[in-house]
């Protein structure tokens, strides 16, 4: 004859993995962190050469960073100049040239999605934003 918790081995033994999956879900969620960037737009204006008009954040961040990713190649970029405050709506907008080898396909006066390292967040903080909305 079986005892009682031998007939409800199964249940046990689930339940016991389950509450240790949802453990190690929420380690993750506070541990993990995943990278997030920011897109813009470009125009090539020569061989080699981008002009991108970008905001004063933008601009930080395009000045933190030495390397920025076009079809999805991470490419090595040189800031040539920088003329700020050229337009003004709501915020302040600069005009931002850089030196970067530009695949061959792409001809002068082609427009490109630049897309720069902005910073890393955690997990957890996809779920914030959920709730909050």
């Amino acid at each position: 004859m079986k005892k009682n918790y031998e007939k409800n081995q199964l249940l046990i033994s689930i339940s016991f993995i389950f509450i240790i999956l949802c453990f190690i879900f929420i380690i993750n969620l506070f541990t993990y962190k995943y990278r997030s960037y920011k897109v813009l737009d470009a125009i090539l204006i020569t061989d080699n050469y981008l002009k991108i008009i970008i905001t004063s954040n933008d601009l930080k961040l395009l000045k933190s960073t030495q390397f920025i990713i076009i079809d999805n190649h991470r490419l090595k970029m040189e800031l040539i100049d920088i003329q700020k405050d050229i337009l003004k709506q709501r915020k302040y907008y600069s005009e931002v040239t850089l030196k970067v080898n530009t695949p061959k396909k792409y001809h002068d006066g082609a427009y490109l999605k630049v897309t720069i390292y902005d910073h890393k967040k955690r997990l957890i903080n996809i779920f914030k934003s959920c709730w909050k909305e």
